[in-house]
């Protein structure tokens, strides 16, 4: 077997979340370890979709106060995953379609739409398998797992999937509460696996699970590209996840560009 130094080096965050979605697609969704795989429960599973409900009920307050409502045919959830916010999405929109770079997790979104018996929504692995434009283009708790050139290439390219006054909702990480020792640390666990590897056994995990990759964007390029798009109305919120500082930003795409 030919040895290769680039299975040792560097982050490729598809096969990361590959790798959740087919050992532990719950925690890779909302990483607490109460959604491990060997901690999950009936209760806890319960938990996990009532959390996709109240975040969705909290998109439609939140377009309806700034925006003044949501047209209803059609909506993109970017980062679909387990189907935890496509499923409620469902029950407000004619349809739905779902993004997931792995797999693994949109096998598990088809079973979940099964078991909630919702017949309305499809599922593509990438922004350029989908060709219409949609009222509403979300994702959340996503784009901090993609490298942030990346990231700002699929935000610019779900914009142009918001049809002409549809609205967007992004939520990505601005910065954390680390220290210098703390974010050398990441660093070398994100671009030496054996490392990574080394301090899985040291934290109890699997010695091979994936590397969950916490990028940073910045707000200030984020605005200043929206404003390139003639985009001059928005809503941000802030959140601080133990320590780590994310926004959501919501706008409405003008209708002529």
């Amino acid at each position: 077997m030919r040895f290769s130094l680039w299975a040792w080096l560097g982050d490729d965050s598809k096969s990361s979340w590959e790798w959740f979605g087919s050992n532990d697609p719950y925690y890779g969704v909302l990483s607490g370890d109460e959604y491990r795989k060997g901690n999950l429960s009936d209760e806890r599973i319960k938990n996990f979709f009532s959390s996709g409900a109240a975040h969705v009920d909290h998109v439609a307050r939140t377009v309806e106060a700034h925006f003044g409502g949501l047209r209803t045919k059609n909506c993109l959830d970017f980062g679909c995953g387990v189907g935890r916010l496509v499923i409620p999405f469902a029950g407000r929109f004619e349809y739905v379609t779902g993004v997931d770079v792995a797999p693994s997790m949109v096998r598990e979104a088809q079973l979940n739409c099964e078991k909630f018996g919702v017949r309305n929504v499809d599922f593509v692995s990438s922004l350029r398998d989908v060709r219409e434009q949609f009222d509403l283009v979300h994702s959340y708790i996503v784009l901090q797992h993609i490298p942030v050139s990346q990231g700002f290439t699929e935000m610019d390219a779900m914009v142009e999937k918001a049809r002409p006054g549809g609205i967007c909702f992004f939520h990505f990480t601005i910065g954390r509460n680390a220290g210098v020792v703390r974010k050398m640390g990441t660093f070398f666990r994100k671009n030496f696996k054996p490392i990574h590897y080394f301090l899985n056994l040291v934290e109890g995990k699997q010695a091979n699970e994936a590397y969950m990759q916490s990028t940073e964007y910045s707000l200030n390029k984020f605005i200043a590209r929206l404003f390139g798009k003639r985009i001059r109305e928005f809503w941000i919120e802030s959140e601080n996840h133990g320590g780590r500082y994310s926004v959501s930003v919501t706008f409405r795409v003008p209708e002529i560009y």
